[in-house]
């Protein structure tokens, strides 16, 4: 007997046998396996990289910051959530017998995708009786397992409908790269009727009075726009409506992020293709060509390059509350043909108030229907270019600090955050900013009070996007205390002008301004954010290439930015080279002020030409380096634009 039931169980799951002898998994990962398996299986098919999205959508919010942790009497891993049995069954991907290989492979996101596919070639069924195994199949056998994957309870969880607003999405994104026919404005609107988006008004256990009535506040704006439209709906339909001109400027200025001793050299920039460069020349000038008639500084003609590196520098500019105006600082650049007849005209300028001016056309967007400029690691900065140490050639990405980043026009900051001990005698602050694993001498409550600054003195709408928390968060008994400790800091310092979660990241832009409420605060602990604050949104979905090569980047990019699923949670396209560590050490690259100036002339070629249509939040190193925030301006008048002509069509 002993024996038969030996042979019998060798030939299980080994899920199956974890069950039997640790207990039942939770339904997660690894229901218990007792149905037969058919004798005759449906054709399975690999599981795509679309379907992996929508299952890590569905699972986590595709979190990558996702460690392991417990939940429900079992250990679950990555932004895929899975179980050690899960993987276990999956072939055990990335396994090389050392210890923690499970954890080590379902944190990186590459290896956790192998595991289900792994897992779906195993497993995988025609759970739906459909007649064909698919990604919905796929994503039943993900959370019920398969024994149970015909369960229809799941179709009113939350992870379906995540699951399935991810599906959708996804789906229309594949239209895209695969046109019919092109049909007419009113079809594209109606194909997509009836997915619903709306502000949801936040119960009063998630809430304050203050989030009650704005919420009720909310609840008035759910009008036909966003009932009708979900996010990132408008660049399908300005696929379709769009004109070929350029979006943005044919010429503009930007400020070289190369280190030297007369750094921030001014660079002319130009688009070679444009009809408008032939037989024609660039001027400078340190004043307004329009009201001075002195001769300019230099002229280049324009070629295929697109570029040209001056030997003027650009200072450093001081704003206060007083000079937030986008007027023009110091150079301009005009573009005149052989005939001297003006094509264009630019200058380098702040703007401060970019989104509030044009509130008219953008009041029925919503964060995740723009392109909004944005920096990596925001708070890492120093204006000092001839710093000459190691650590600080990869230390610092931006060279202003986060009141004149706004200022210029910047709305999202990717900020990382460090805890260290209060010492007797030394500073006071607890929370730093950090990149990586180095600390900065920037306290986290002095980045609050520049952001608080400046909404304070505008009306702008701005993320703060806590994306990682690194020393002094790893120990998790003392996390939690560490995240309540840096929430309420936040609170204390900015809560009067965070949003409700409860509005959801897609409220119009119309219901920021009348209520008030112009602070999106992303925070990358899932159990923190839930269970300290309703004024905290899941973090920014990073996009990151982990590349040091514009070509990987690059790569990396044309298939993330607009191939990947839409959840209409904020997504940012994180635009810069990433140094390895044996690069760092033998300084291979020149530090990261070089490796900024490498990557950022390609970026607004990328994202005017390539993937103006589909970009949400674009962040970049040495942001002065690109012109970022004037692309974005351009690219919100358009889709604000697709959606005028939807609302007329509709009439």
């Amino acid at each position: 007997m002993i024996s038969t039931i030996s042979t019998y169980i060798l030939f299980l799951p080994f899920a199956t046998v974890s069950a039997i002898v640790f207990g039942p998994m939770p339904s997660w990962k690894a229901p218990e396996r007792r149905m037969k398996v058919p004798e005759v299986r449906m054709k399975v098919p690999e599981v795509d990289q679309r379907c992996l999205e929508c299952i890590c959508q569905a699972s986590s919010h595709c979190d990558e910051s996702m460690r392991c942790h417990q939940a429900g009497g079992g250990y679950f891993c990555g932004p895929f959530v899975i179980s050690w049995a899960y993987w276990y069954d999956s072939g055990r991907p990335g396994n090389r017998d050392k210890t923690h290989d499970f954890e080590v492979c379902l944190t990186n996101r590459k290896c956790a995708e192998e595991s289900v596919r792994g897992y779906m070639r195993r497993y995988g069924r025609d759970c739906d009786n459909s007649g064909h195994v698919d990604c919905h199949d796929f994503a039943r056998i993900h959370k019920l397992g398969f024994g149970h994957c015909s369960r229809n309870d799941i179709q009113y969880s939350e992870y379906w409908r995540q699951f399935q607003m991810c599906y959708r999405q996804n789906t229309q994104s594949a239209d895209r790269a695969n046109p019919t026919p092109s049909p007419t404005l009113k079809n594209v609107i109606v194909r997509h009727l009836g997915i619903a988006v709306s502000c949801r008004k936040p119960s009063k256990s998630e809430s304050g009075p203050k989030e009650e009535v704005a919420a009720q506040q909310a609840h008035k704006y759910e009008n036909f726009t966003m009932s009708v439209f979900p996010p990132l709906l408008l660049s399908l339909v300005i696929l379709h409506t769009a004109s070929a001109a350029v979006t943005g400027p044919l010429i503009f200025l930007t400020v070289s992020s190369l280190p030297s001793s007369d750094h921030r050299l001014v660079e002319i920039n130009w688009v070679p293709e444009d009809e408008a460069m032939r037989d024609a020349i660039i001027h400078l000038y340190d004043a307004d060509p329009d009201h001075n008639t002195s001769i300019p500084l230099m002229s280049v003609q324009p070629g295929s390059r697109g570029y040209f590196r001056t030997r003027y520098r650009f200072p450093e500019v001081v704003f206060t509350e007083a000079n937030l105006t986008d007027a023009c600082l110091h150079y301009w650049v005009r573009l005149t043909g052989y005939d001297r007849k003006v094509r264009a005209t630019n200058c380098l300028r702040g703007r401060p108030k970019w989104m509030y001016e044009s509130r008219g056309a953008l009041s029925n967007l919503s964060l995740t229907d723009l392109m909004l400029p944005g920096t990596h690691n925001a708070g890492s900065y120093s204006a000092d270019a001839s710093a000459g140490t190691l650590m600080a050639k990869y230390l610092y990405t931006q060279e202003e600090d986060v009141w004149s980043q706004l200022v210029w026009g910047v709305r999202h900051l990717d900020l990382r955050v460090a805890y260290r001990r209060r010492v007797r005698g030394e500073e006071e602050e607890e929370f730093w900013i950090t990149h990586s694993t180095f600390r900065t001498d920037l306290p986290v409550r002095e980045v609050a009070r520049q952001v608080r600054r400046f909404l304070l003195a505008t009306r702008e709408i701005v993320v703060m996007d806590f994306h990682r928390f690194v020393s002094g968060f790893r120990d998790r008994r003392s996390a939690r205390q560490r995240h309540r400790e840096l929430v309420t800091l936040l609170e204390e310092e900015l809560g009067d002008l965070m949003i409700p979660a409860g509005f959801t990241s897609s409220a119009p832009l119309r219901l920021l301004w009348d209520t008030g409420r112009r602070l999106y605060v992303g925070y990358a602990d899932e159990g923190a954010r839930t269970r300290l604050s309703s004024r905290l949104f899941p973090a920014v979905r990073h996009l990151w290439a982990d590349a040091d090569t514009v070509k990987d980047l690059k790569s990396f990019l044309n298939r993330s930015v607009c191939g990947g699923a839409r959840s209409g949670r904020l997504t940012s396209a994180m635009a810069q080279l990433t140094p390895t560590t044996s690069g760092v050490l033998f300084n291979v690259y020149g530090g990261l002020r070089q490796m900024a100036d490498q990557v950022n002339r390609k970026i607004g070629e990328w994202f005017r030409d390539e993937w103006n249509d589909c970009a949400n939040i674009v962040a970049t190193d040495y942001f002065l380096g690109n012109n970022m925030v004037e692309l974005a301006v351009a690219t919100n008048a358009k889709r604000a634009a697709a959606l005028k002509r939807i609302e007329e069509t509709m009439r």
